[in-house]
């Protein structure tokens, strides 16, 4: 990823782009923010863009509004979605509502070929997945934590853009955010079992066992949600964040 910083008279704002979206930087903007640029305090310093985290309203607006101007963004063209785990994608269109004060409620994930409209999925831990379709002109963004990953609403995005937009899976650009590391996310048998029935093939990619920080006798078992991951379970060229 590539990192950009834009000077304030304050702390200065700090984003990443992706380099496997360079190309056609003439067609899409997609980044990842950062916590540096804002104006909330204590321990959302300072460029949070949640409200459902307890910060005060008019800093998160005034944090958006920041972002919106740093990459040419019309905030009243931003399309945002409720987040709730699971694997709905809204299409988005010339008619949808759009702004900040709407969220495409029971929704992870979003994606259009209208000109002009920003696609928003803020998370914390979980990753947020960027697709881009360069023949048809789609994009999309979902949110992917575990949950989301057994629901299968990789390939769920996957199967919007080539029901909805003729795209082919060969054809779309994948770009993976940062997110929770493995050294942080221990996680049980039950847990285990899920993954293991819900990718079979698949599931020792996820789950990585090691030595308990604590205790170096205990062997634990940590959750890996990385890109990589996450791209092998997808027919389309990625980018590791």
């Amino acid at each position: 990823m590539k990192r950009h910083v834009q000077e304030q008279s304050s702390e200065r704002l700090a984003y990443y782009s992706y380099n496997l979206f360079e190309p056609f930087s003439s067609e899409i903007t997609c980044i990842t923010s950062t916590r540096l640029g804002g104006v909330s305090e204590g321990s959302l310093r300072s460029l949070n863009l949640s409200t459902r985290v307890g910060d005060d309203e008019h800093r998160v607006n005034t944090n958006r509004l920041r972002l919106c101007h740093s990459i040419t963004i019309e905030p009243g063209r931003v399309a945002q979605a409720q987040l709730v785990h699971g694997n709905h994608i809204e299409v988005i269109t010339e008619q949808s509502p759009k702004g900040f004060s709407y969220k495409f409620p029971a929704t992870d994930g979003l994606v259009t070929n209208t000109a002009d409209v920003a696609l928003f999925i803020p998370v914390a831990d979980c990753a947020a997945v960027a697709f881009f379709d360069p023949k048809q002109r789609v994009i999309g963004m979902l949110h992917a934590g575990w949950k989301g990953i057994v629901h299968n609403i990789i390939p769920a995005m996957i199967t919007t853009m080539c029901d909805t937009y003729r795209s082919d899976p060969s054809d779309i650009l994948v770009g993976v955010s940062p997110c929770l590391g493995p050294c942080c996310y221990e996680v049980c048998q039950d847990f285990i079992e899920t993954f293991t029935e819900t990718f079979p093939t698949k599931a020792r990619d996820f789950i990585l066992p090691q030595a308990d920080l604590v205790n170096p006798d205990r062997r634990v078992s940590h959750l890996l949600i990385r890109s990589e991951s996450q791209l092998p379970l997808l027919p389309c060229r990625g980018e590791a964040a």
